[in-house]
């Protein structure tokens, strides 16, 4: 035997052998290494976190509510999750590499300590689902879906069904192929992860093959993007003129051509450079930075498709669905230009018009295919678009009545120009006559957006809003919300002063299936404590609820002319007690001129009229004509609203001033 294999290992001034030398610096690269990767991380992942918030703030400011609104929610949630989980676990496991080679294991040698954390880490597993390790996973499903909803949303052709057959298969086998490739891992992971990991290309072909489905997918729904969107003349300029970089832009992100881009890169650098590249050297770890820095931006894909779609800049939305003859385009047209020249849509380039942000607010909750398929219920979702389709059709289908309304005698064509055109007591019987439920149902959506924007918690701040202290009334005290409807107030109220006992009241069948449905989703917990009645009642009838301490009335007497409004006040003033206190809840007429018994307090100043114009008295004096046509009723002025106290027994405490109106009453 030669001595030399016997010989002591050589040892170095500082007390450490050759191969421990050799190891620390391997230690010394790797954590660099992994450091430099966790630095590229952070820089990509900071970004991606600050379009996800701003995605989130876009949802919260939009007013419509739909499936795909939550589709995209829950997909948000989803990659936001996988890419946290991705971050962290890089982060950690150069924590976990210290404690293993450093902290703990001191009994082995620096090289058994290295090889018992790369040989066997639950890490790896996760990586393996989440798709860390290639250009598969749960990350990349997520966006093949999305790509492909795109796609589907764009292409129309008589190709169709093939077409998007063939692009959600391609999405299922990528899918599916990956499964097998984690399952397999996951397998020989727990059977002999050495053993199993050596001499076996099955894994490589199975990522390589899902890989290539994915792009191919990919690839497909940016091609049925464009040649629509090229078919469509959206992206081409018209007479001429040069498509903008923005649109550019924006087809590139919302086709996900940025994302099958970079899953092309990314693979093809994969298979050609990294089986040939040095451990830890520069190209080595500019690859790893680049292959763990793109799944934060393949990431983006979904938040940036929502900044895209909600801000009325999406490519899909502006494709018409379904086919528009030459005439219809041309009509269209015409309409979409009327509106885009008041700031509602924005021609984009000739003939080719999009949202902004004013006509975002006015989209239904629903797609055309679910109003089609429904019409019902296509104003679900309680948008502003309920008011502008109730005034445009409601309104304006008996202003042609109103004259001749105005100069009958004694409303002998009827209470109001409504009642006259449609031959109806009133609107509320309309309501209930059969093939009106979409009309009813979109009047729901009418108070429910008019409340939204109108009902604050600063309402009900003791002395201010109502100049009533909530506080000072004990847990006794009763508040009557009649003619409540769902009670939005009431809950606004509620979560203000949650002392104070509710009674809401309205008729039977907008107590039984709407008011009670509502509190048990909005404030479950009042109605379990037993805080709240839902009681049906007919304000015209004697009111079951007698001396309450508050009884209040929300934009109802503006839907009355003054003898049935007196009448509705005047069984309130009957059950209520001398300390009662009447709060109603309505719009104030400003005048036109100088009102005499403003005292000089008016701040307008000349020549501007007294009550602003058309900003503020239009809206007011526009909603006024509106409940002469529906109703034959008023908005009122401050003096009418006196007047009407004396009419009912009540007398005028205080009037706030305000979007809304409040008018305080005490008995007379």
């Amino acid at each position: 035997m030669d001595s030399t294999d016997n010989a002591p290992p050589t040892i170095s001034p500082s007390g450490l052998t050759e191969e421990d030398t050799e190891v620390l610096a391997l230690f010394g690269n790797h954590i660099t290494y992994r450091m430099r990767l966790t630095m590229g991380e952070l820089t990509v992942y900071g970004a991606y976190f600050i379009l996800v918030v701003m995605a989130l703030y876009t949802i919260s400011k939009r007013q419509a509510r739909s499936a795909r609104t939550f589709a995209l929610v829950a997909a948000l949630a989803l990659t936001f999750s996988i890419t946290t989980v991705i971050f962290g676990l890089d982060v950690f496991s150069i924590q976990d590499f210290v404690k293993t080679v450093f902290l703990r294991n001191t009994d082995l040698t620096l090289l058994d300590r290295a090889l018992l954390y790369g040989n066997k880490h639950p890490f790896d597993l996760v990586q393996i689902w989440l798709g860390n390790s290639a250009d598969a996973g749960l990350l990349f499903i997520v966006n093949d879906v999305l790509a492909s909803w795109r796609a589907a949303a764009f292409y129309r052709s008589t190709a169709r069904p093939i077409i998007l057959t063939l692009l959600y298969s391609l999405v299922f086998s990528s899918f599916a192929i990956w499964i097998s490739y984690a399952s397999l891992e996951t397998y020989r992971w727990n059977i002999d992860y050495q053993a199993t990991h050596e001499n076996s290309n099955t894994p490589s072909i199975l990522l390589f093959t899902a890989s290539a489905a994915s792009i191919a997918a990919n690839l497909l729904a940016t091609g049925l993007i464009g040649y629509t969107t090229y078919k469509s003349n959206k992206l081409q300029a018209s007479s001429g003129m040069k498509m903008r970089s923005s649109q550019v832009l924006v087809f590139l992100t919302e086709s996900g051509a940025f994302y099958a881009v970079l899953q092309i890169v990314r693979l093809a650098l994969s298979v050609s450079v990294v089986p040939s590249t040095p451990a830890y050297g520069s190209l080595d770890t500019a690859f790893a930075v680049f292959q763990s820095s793109t799944q934060f931006i393949t990431a983006m894909y979904t938040p940036a498709l929502i900044i895209i779609i909600n801000y009325g800049y999406s490519i899909a939305d502006q494709v018409v669905e379904g086919d528009l003859s030459a005439t219809d385009a041309e009509s269209g047209a015409r309409v979409l230009r009327f509106l885009a020249s008041r700031h509602i849509f924005r021609e984009a380039t000739p003939n080719v018009f999009v949202n902004n942000r004013t006509s975002t607010a006015l989209c239904k909750a629903k797609s055309l295919k679910e109003i089609h398929d429904d019409p019902i219920t296509q104003y679900d979702g309680l948008t502003p678009a309920t008011l502008v389709g109730h005034a445009s059709d409601e309104g304006l289908s008996s202003v042609p009545h109103m004259s001749a309304w105005l100069q009958a005698p004694d409303k002998f064509l009827g209470i109001s120009p409504f009642a006259a055109a449609h031959k109806v007591d009133d609107m509320w019987a309309w309501f209930e006559q059969s093939g009106n439920e979409m009309r009813r149902n979109r009047f729901t959506g009418v108070m429910k957006t008019m409340n939204d924007a109108s009902w604050k918690e600063d309402l009900f701040t003791d002395g201010e809003g109502t100049s009533v202290e909530w506080a000072a009334y004990p847990d006794t005290a009763t508040v009557v919300d009649a003619g409540g409807s769902l009670g939005t107030v009431s809950l606004v109220l509620a979560r203000k002063s949650p002392h104070l006992n509710l009674v809401i009241q309205d008729l039977p069948k907008v107590i039984e299936t709407e008011t009670k449905r509502f509190w048990e989703k909005e404030n479950p917990e009042f109605v379990q404590k037993g805080k709240i009645q839902f009681q049906p009642h007919d304000f015209f009838t004697s009111n079951p609820v007698k001396e309450a301490d508050v009884y209040f009335l929300r934009t109802i007497t503006h839907d009355w002319d003054a003898p049935q409004a007196a009448s509705i006040l005047k069984h309130l003033r009957d059950a209520a007690k001398p300390s009662t206190k009447l709060i109603l809840f309505d719009f104030i007429m400003p005048y036109a001129c100088p009102d005499p018994d403003d005292k000089g307090t008016s701040t307008v100043p000349w020549p501007l009229l007294a009550n602003l114009g058309l900003p503020v008295g239009g809206s007011v004096t526009g909603a006024d004509m509106h409940m002469m046509n529906l109703f034959g009723a008023q908005e009122r002025t401050v003096a009418e609203f006196a007047e009407l106290g004396v009419l009912s027994g009540w007398k005028v405490e205080k009037i706030v001033p305000g979007l809304v109106g409040v008018i305080v009453y005490t008995p007379a």
